[in-house]
């Protein structure tokens, strides 16, 4: 019911971006037993819905994640059209970045 409620706004407000955190948690594997916020109830609404849209449809669904290997990956290769991998900086790179954003004195 939330995601279609989003949906409806989405498409009255256009153009929308949907940001869903810990994307990976909808298509968990398996849910740990301290976590009480049932995060499979997604699991087949979502890609219910993003099969519905149209290229009219100007909406925009970002999912991030820490962890994506503890998600299924066919179901969020399904969801989302494209995936982006983007690895933390290593020490030199973090170092380049300090000394260029660094200002001089």
């Amino acid at each position: 019911m939330l995601l279609h409620l989003v949906m409806k706004v989405g498409k009255l407000l256009q153009p929308t971006v949907v940001y869903i955190g810990n994307a990976e948690k909808t298509f968990i594997k398996k849910v740990p037993k301290n976590d009480m916020s049932d995060p499979k109830r997604l699991k087949k609404e979502l890609p219910k819905i993003m099969k519905k849209m149209s290229a009219e449809d100007r909406i925009l669904f970002v999912g991030t994640s820490l962890t994506p290997w503890d998600g299924d990956v066919k179901g969020l290769c399904q969801c989302y059209q494209k995936i982006i991998l983007i690895p933390r900086p290593d020490y030199a790179s973090r170092y380049l970045l300090f000394k260029l954003l660094q200002p001089t004195v």
